[in-house]
Order: C-alpha cells, then sequence, then structure tokens
C-alpha cells in the first residue's frame, strides 16, 4: 500500500548483490580504495588522526553552537561506552536521572582541550545499544524517554563498520527528531578484516551530517570528537513510507504543534504505540488529545492490516539498504578464527560444549575466586584484621552501649554488617562478575549462549536471556536479582527474581555446604543439589501459569564474534561496580540498624520461641535451629556455618533439612534490600511470602516422606 521508500533526489538503481549475497558497493572507486581509506586513521595514530571528510573550524560562531548535553546513541556492542570513557574526563561524571525518575543514564564532561578555554561546556550521556527505535524492554524505553525529555542538543550515532545496514536503520530514525546528528563508524579494524571499506564521505553527503571513522579500541579517530559534534548537522536525509502515513503524521504534527520535540519524530513513536510517547501527549494535551490520536493510528492500522512499527521499520530498512549499496564494498575473504568460533557457538553439537565450559569458567572465577578468595582476604586481612578492630577501638569511650552496639555489633551492628559486609563481600563479587560478564558481552557470546539455552527457560517462562541471573545467583544472589534488568518483560523479572529467592544458594554457601556434606555419603550431595534444580523447574513452571502475561520473544542481534579490549573491560567494570555501591550502601545501612533495632529490644528472642513448634513440628529439627536461621538472615553462609558448628547435635536427616530450608526460605539481609529496590515493595512482599510459604511446604515433605521410607542418609 505504501510507496517504496527512496532518499530524496536518490536516482540510483536498485542495490546489486555479490555472489556471496552481500551488497556490491556503488560508490566511487576512489573512495573505496583500501590504501586511501587507510591513511584516515593510520597505526601510528592514538587519538590524533582523523576522516579527511572532516574539517576544524575553529569559530567563536562555531563555538557559541557547540551543544550543552548530547546523545551516545547506537546499536548493541557497538563501542558506545569505550567512546565515552575515552572523551569523557573521569572527573565530573555522575548519573543522570531520566523523567520520572525510574532510570539513569551515565553522564561525563567533553574533554575539549583541542578547542581552547573558550568553549562551550558538552555533557555526553551514555545510552543503551538498542537494535530499533522501537525496541522493547527497558533499553527501548531509556532510549526514547531521552529523546522525548526535550533536553539533549544534539545526538551522536555510534556504527558498526561491520554491519553498518543495522546501524543506518536506527540513525534514519533518529533523524527523524530533527536535532544535529553527527556519526561515528566504529570497529573498522574488524570491518577491514572482513573485506569490508566504507566511503565515510560518499555516506557523510548521503545523510547531511559529518562522519568518522575510528577504532574506539585503539582510540583511532577519536581525537577529533569535539570538533565532529561541533559540525553536527540536522539530517538531509528523510524516508518516505506512502501518501497514508505521510498524511497522519503531517495531521498529527499540526495536532501536536508547540511541543517540546520534532512533531515527526513524535509521531512516528505513536505510530510505533510508544507508551512513552502516549503519556507526553497526555501530560502536555490532556487525555482527549490522546484519543483522538488513537483513532488515527487505529485507522492506519486496519488500513495496513498489521503492527505499524513492522511497516515504518520496513520503509527504514529499505533505505538503508540502498545506502549500504553505496557506501560499502565487501571483498570476499575467508572468516577469522572469532567469527568461526561465533558459529561453533550456536551449534547444539559444539555449542553445549562450549556452555558448560564457559559455566564453569564463570563459577570459578566469580565464585571461587571473587566470592571466595576474595572476600576472605578482605575480611581476614583488612576487616577482621585492621578496620573492625579499629573502629570497635574508636567507639569505646562513646557513653551510650546502644550506640555502641548499633555501630560495631558483631552480629547486627551498622559497620560490622553493613558497610563492611557491602564492601567486603558485595565489591569484590560484584566486580568479578562484571569483568567476567564484560567479557561476554563485548567478545559476542553472550547471545549465542541465549539462543542455545532458549528453548529450555521458555518452559519457566524466561526466555534465553534468563540464564544469565540464574546462573549467577550460584555466586551471589544480590548481584544476580541486579542482572534480572536485562529482562525483558514485568513476568520475566518476577519468575527470574523468584527462583533467585527461592532455590539458588550463592557460592559462600555452597561452600559451607559441601563442608558439612562431605562428611556424609555421596548420595547425600545428589539429593540436596538435585532437589534444588528440580524446586527450580517445579517453582517456574507453576510462576509460569500464575503470573500474568507473557515473556518477551528472544530477539537477539548476533553481533560478531571479538576479542574485547580488556582495558576497557576493567574501567566499565569498576564504573558499574562503583555506580550501585553509591546507590546501595545506604540501604545496607539502613537495613542493618532496623535489625539491630529488633534485636536490641528482644524482637529475634520473641521470635525464636514462637517459631519453636514450627521448627520441630513440621521439620523435625532442633530448638536451637531458629538460631541458625537468624544468623543465614544475616549472612546464608553464617547460618551455615553456625549449623556445622552444632552439628553434633543434629542428625544427618535434619542437616539435609536445615540446608534445603535454609537456601529456600531465607535470603541474606543483602538479597532482601537489593530485591524491594528492583521490584518495589508489593511484588517483593509477595515473593517473599511464597518463596517462605514454598519452602516450609518442601521442607516439612522431606521431612515427613524420608522419615516414612527410612531414608537417613547415614
Amino acid at each position: 500500500m505504501s510507496d517504496k521508500p527512496r532518499l530524496p533526489g536518490d536516482k540510483s538503481t536498485e542495490p546489486e548483490l555479490a555472489p556471496d549475497g552481500s551488497t556490491a558497493a556503488k560508490a566511487p572507486a576512489s573512495s573505496l580504495d583500501p590504501d586511501a581509506a587507510a591513511a584516515k586513521f593510520p597505526d601510528t595514530d592514538r587519538g590524533q588522526g582523523a576522516s579527511t571528510s572532516m574539517k576544524h573550524p575553529q569559530s567563536d560562531a562555531l563555538r557559541a553552537a557547540t551543544p550543552r548535553l548530547a546523545a551516545l546513541l547506537g546499536t548493541v556492542s557497538v563501542g558506545k561506552s569505550v567512546i565515552f570513557d575515552h572523551v569523557c574526563s573521569a572527573r565530573g561524571r555522575e548519573e543522570r536521572t531520566l523523567s520520572g525518575g525510574s532510570f539513569t543514564v551515565p553522564t561525563g564532561r567533553l574533554q575539549t582541550k583541542i578547542l581552547g578555554a573558550g568553549a562551550t561546556p558538552t555533557r555526553i550521556v551514555d545510552t543503551p545499544g538498542i537494535s530499533s527505535l522501537f525496541a522493547d524492554g527497558e533499553d527501548g524505553m531509556i532510549t526514547r524517554r531521552i529523546l522525548l525529555d526535550g533536553d539533549v542538543d544534539a545526538l551522536v550515532f555510534v556504527a558498526d563498520g561491520k554491519n553498518l545496514r543495522r546501524s543506518l536503520v536506527l540513525a534514519l530514525q533518529l533523524a527523524e527528531f530533527g536535532l544535529p546528528m553527527c556519526g561515528v563508524v566504529n570497529l573498522m579494524d574488524m570491518a577491514r578484516s572482513r573485506g569490508i571499506e566504507v566511503a565515510d564521505e560518499e555516506l557523510a553527503e548521503r545523510l547531511g551530517i559529518p562522519i568518522q571513522l575510528a577504532v574506539a579500541s585503539e582510540r583511532r579517530g577519536l581525537g577529533e570528537f569535539p570538533a565532529l559534534l561541533q559540525e553536527a548537522q540536522v539530517p538531509r536525509v528523510a524516508v518516505e513510507f506512502g501518501q497514508a502515513i505521510t498524511e497522519t503524521l503531517q495531521l498529527i504534527g499540526r495536532l501536536l504543534e508547540g511541543g517540546p520535540v520534532s512533531t515527526r519524530g513524535l509521531g512516528i513513536l505513536l505510530l510505533g504505540g510508544d507508551l512513552e510517547a502516549r503519556k507526553l501527549v497526555k501530560e502536555r494535551w490532556g487525555h482527549g488529545m490522546v484519543e483522538r490520536i488513537d483513532t488515527l493510528v487505529t485507522a492506519l492500522t486496519d488500513e495496513f492490516n498489521r503492527p505499524l512499527d513492522v511497516v515504518l521499520t520496513e520503509s527504514y530498512s529499505a533505505v538503508a539498504e540502498r545506502l549500504v549499496a553505496e557506501t560499502v564494498q565487501v571483498r570476499h575473504r575467508s572468516p577469522p578464527f572469532m567469527e568461526r568460533f561465533g558459529l561453533w557457538s550456536q551449534s547444539l553439537s559444539t555449542g553445549i560444549p562450549i556452555a558448560v565450559l564457559v559455566l564453569v569458567a564463570m563459577y570459578y572465577f566469580v565464585g571461587a575466586l571473587g566470592a571466595t578468595y576474595l572476600v576472605d582476604l578482605l575480611n581476614s586481612k583488612l576487616f577482621e584484621g585492621v578496620l573492625i578492630p579499629l573502629f570497635t577501638d574508636a567507639v569505646q569511650p562513646i557513653p551510650s552501649a546502644f550506640v555502641r552496639g548499633a555501630l560495631v555489633d558483631p552480629n547486627f551492628g551498622v559497620l560490622t554488617t553493613g558497610l563492611f559486609l557491602a564492601v567486603g563481600i558485595v565489591l569484590p563479587v560484584l566486580f568479578c562478575f562484571y569483568l567476567f560478564f564484560g567479557v561476554l558481552e563485548e567478545s559476542g557470546y553472550l547471545p549465542r549462549f541465549s539462543v542455545l539455552l532458549h528453548q529450555a527457560l521458555r518452559r519457566i517462562g524466561l526466555t534465553g536471556k534468563g540464564v544469565v541471573p540464574l546462573i549467577m545467583g550460584c555466586s551471589c544472589v544480590t548481584m544476580a536479582l541486579l542482572t534480572t534488568r536485562m529482562l525483558d518483560t514485568r513476568k520475566e523479572k518476577l519468575i527470574a527474581s523468584f527462583l533467585l529467592i527461592l532455590a539458588m544458594p550463592c557460592a559462600p554457601l555452597i561452600a559451607v555446604m559441601f563442608v558439612i556434606l562431605g562428611r556424609m555419603p555421596l548420595y547425600a550431595s545428589a539429593f540436596v543439589f538435585g532437589f534444588l534444580f528440580l524446586q527450580v523447574v517445579i517453582a517456574g513452571w507453576l510462576a509460569n501459569r500464575l503470573i500474568p502475561g507473557r515473556p518477551a520473544e528472544l530477539i537477539l542481534e548476533l553481533p560478531p564474534m571479538r576479542v574485547p579490549s580488556p582495558w576497557s573491560i576493567v574501567v566499565s567494570s569498576w564504573r558499574r561496580t562503583w555506580a550501585f555501591m553509591k546507590e546501595a550502601i545506604p540501604w545496607f545501612l539502613i537495613a542493618a540498624f532496623v535489625i539491630f533495632v529488633i534485636h536490641w529490644l528482644g524482637g529475634l528472642q520473641v521470635l525464636e520461641r514462637g517459631a519453636r513448634p514450627l521448627m520441630g513440628g513440621l521439620l523435625g529439627m532442633p530448638d536451637n535451629s531458629v538460631q541458625v536461621f537468624m544468623k543465614t538472615i544475616v549472612r546464608r553462609e553464617a547460618g551455615a556455618a553456625e549449623l556445622d558448628r552444632l552439628r553434633s547435635g543434629y542428625t544427618n536427616l535434619q542437616l539435609v533439612i536445615s540446608l534445603l530450608v535454609m537456601t529456600l526460605l531465607l535470603p541474606c539481609v543483602n538479597s532482601l534490600v537489593v530485591l524491594f529496590k528492583e521490584r518495589g515493595l508489593k511484588a517483593s512482599a509477595v515473593i517473599l511470602l511464597s518463596s517462605t510459604g514454598y519452602a516450609l511446604v518442601a521442607g516439612g515433605l522431606v521431612n515427613h516422606v524420608c522419615k516414612l521410607l527410612g531414608v537417613t542418609f547415614g
């Protein structure tokens, strides 16, 4: 029904395809000459080179036009964060809160040494990677909210030189907002290793914005970034959708005149059904305007008989294809090793062994190195050896016993169980996780691993993305709860959080469990871990049917495999870890103080007495099991260690039941804090009540069934 999309003034024919199915180039041979292209950022250049298409005007008028706030946008794993780290000074970085207060994005101050002291200060926003402006999930929502807030003065789209068509689809969508734009075509070293050459001058002319080729991991092509941003221009390229869509967009534009953003860009989002755009219209023009626009969108959808975001994306893709045909040349070369490794990772026969090796490596790096060695080293050498005695001595002159206890009580003190546990346990584990996760993310392996396990996880209401938080729960449940942010729907986040709270023993707890189970027959260990795995399957199956909604379809772009940059991973991992610690430490301190007050008032003793009938009657455990579970609330491994200390008063069956209930029933304080922060009060309360009831029923069944069958684990 719609006219064929085209570039204004474009008289070229349809793209030709090379014999291997790739797009052949139509740009002039001189602009695609490999030697000429390589000269644009020679190997000797470290941050000083620039594309020959770039000029460096230094006029005062141009300086005055420098944007105050610019956003880095691009597809997943395209190198935005690497560019952000290179062009923004380390000082002055912060988290920018978007409208509504539910999302934050990193911001930094642009280094403008080459522009002189008179340059206008510019801040850069580092946005998450998205495949399309219509992308589902939080990442797409964050990007759209940045565009709709109306605060951004310029856009910098970062393109993937290996897959320029995908990046250009997003660039064409961003151009609809009428903001000054410039582009960085990154990963050109990997593109050339695949025989891909990009004619940046031709591409810049077609889009009507300045373009820079770059290898961000080596700082090549980034020295001109401030000048590139100064030269940003409103794109001249436009996509035509046919009469029906064009007339609807024009009508929406007339209705929404005077808004904070481009009416065409806002109209595109409204046609795509974006909730953030609808919210903006409702707040500025009222509910009646939303209804009028809904009527237009419904009529247009009925005319096309399919979702409008699909129709729009097809138009953008067609224009992107033609741009690639005119600016990109592909010479056939044998695929490099990392590309072959990527193919092996997707095949069941080779992908499963590779996945097992990756999971084992992840467990040892995060679980053994981070959660065991580094945590023990920090606690024994720094905290218990130096800081805790130092602070204990420092608070002795305080006359109030309550204040002294609130600060340094060995079990519930603000410093000993709040600050020290947060910094001594969460920080090293989280940093190790981000390091390993960064390798998986930057290398391109993570999407392939998710695809491999997608069908199995669908049974419990998750997609392939859910494998990451579930696996990381075996290292640190607190950290795993944070990784649920990567899931697309509320249902998936609730199911993953429920399974993590219910049945995932963290690495320190697993270590103590092995100490206890090591003194029992081998089948006791097999029973405990097999039972926990079975609970994930059963609980996930039940949650999938009880929680409304459907999991999102697994739509993943598979970026090419590559060797990640160690420095960029370290910098990014530390930035993520530090951002979390600044946000979370106050919550840890508050939680520790609340528990101490309950303990000081005798509340824990009351709970112990009240729980004894339940412990003895349903679970068949000794009375002192209550104190074991109380310590488990503070630290799971502390409860397990207390159980090991009291094991002489337990039978092997009671020890097995205690370990199971300890894992199923009570998350540590850190996990509780993060759970309430991530899922909110209502959802977290439901998760905790459900997991508590489930754990007691499961523990009671194990107790009575084992006694009935005469199983003692002796």
